[in-house]
């Protein structure tokens, strides 16, 4: 019972937050999209405050985790110019591109360790922001990450970088 305050908070802090983000996303004041603003923001704080004092939901990747994000430009750059050279190819009857669920050998770490933890999540973000990626999902037990590309490639060297092993 001692905790609720400071849950308490949490969501009072989240609320306002959420609401606003809605705002700019649906980009208008409609009053029925502010109703549903305000329960999409009511919910969304409610999953943040479980999230954030769940046991296992620890997230501290190393610097050097957090430096590949210089690499996300570059994979962002290269993944719509793959997307609009398939879609070139397609429009102009050549040849269909063959788009590919991979499965990764990657070095997940421990379920618990909280370095691991913000690793396994890097490579998610990071690999997903690029046009024609992403991670289906990470199983720590075999130690494999899921991803679909658009176009069968070479695996990035940031995705590397968090511990997959092609």
């Amino acid at each position: 019972m001692h905790k609720f305050p400071k849950y308490l908070a949490s969501f009072a802090a989240a609320v306002p937050v959420f609401f606003i983000c809605w705002l700019a996303f649906v980009g208008t004041f409609a009053r029925w999209e502010m109703l549903a603003g305000i329960g999409v923001a009511v919910i969304a704080a409610v999953m943040a405050c479980i999230v954030r004092n769940a046991d296992d939901a620890q997230f501290r990747p190393y610097p050097r985790d957090l430096l590949q994000l210089v690499f996300v430009l570059w994979l962002f750059v290269q993944g719509a110019y793959e997307i609009l050279w398939v879609a070139m190819r397609d429009l102009l009857g050549g040849r269909k591109a063959v788009s590919a669920f991979r499965l990764l050998n990657f070095e997940t770490g421990k379920i618990s360790d909280p370095h691991s933890t913000g690793r396994r999540a890097l490579a998610v973000i990071y690999t997903t922001m690029a046009p024609n990626f992403i991670v289906l999902g990470i199983n720590v037990r075999d130690q494999q990450l899921l991803f679909h590309q658009i176009q069968r490639g070479d695996i990035p060297k940031l995705l590397k970088n968090l511990g997959a092993r092609a």
